[in-house]
């Protein structure tokens, strides 16, 4: 044997104790702790994580619900049945165009909106008449008040063409 080896012998077997020495009795190294606020307490914290859960469902983002809207006719011949003046019929018409018809602007003129309307050359010349009578109503006060119902009629009969048209 190498003289190292024999030295690592002897330290190994120096360190191997042939007594077991005698472990200390275990005691708590404070004193016994007050009880926690919690366990006095409970309901406080109950409550302050419910109005946590409460806030948190509310502020929680929800599916947007998608209601089948009225259809642009029946809502054209609500309004129409409600109009009192010229201005107001030729807003309706406007109105049903937009929706129908899928045009961008409610502010359109009568000649924009029959322009923008793949239509017969016979209904294109009745709306395009009946959106200049409408304007010259509205712009020119000075001319006699034109029958109401009248329009209403004849405005009905136009929005029915221009929904038989869009009906496949």
């Amino acid at each position: 044997m190498s003289l190292t080896s024999a030295i690592a012998a002897l330290l190994f077997l120096g360190a191997i104790k042939t007594e077991p020495e005698a472990i200390p009795p275990l005691r708590p190294p404070r004193a016994e702790l007050a009880p926690s606020a919690m366990k006095k307490e409970l309901w406080p914290w109950l409550a302050a994580l419910g109005a946590a859960g409460v806030a948190a469902a509310l502020a929680w983002p929800r599916r947007v619900r998608v209601v089948a809207g009225e259809p642009a006719i029946v809502r054209a011949m609500r309004e129409l049945a409600k109009c009192s003046d010229a201005a107001a019929i030729a807003d309706v018409l406007r109105r049903y165009a937009g929706a129908a018809f899928e045009l961008q602007g409610e502010g359109q003129t009568g000649e924009e909106i029959v322009a923008h309307l793949a239509l017969q050359p016979e209904l294109a010349a009745r709306l395009a008449a009946f959106f200049s009578a409408l304007e010259l109503v509205k712009f020119a006060p000075a001319s006699p008040a034109p029958d109401t119902d009248k329009l209403r009629s004849e405005a009905a009969a136009l929005l029915a063409d221009l929904e038989a048209l869009r009906a496949p």
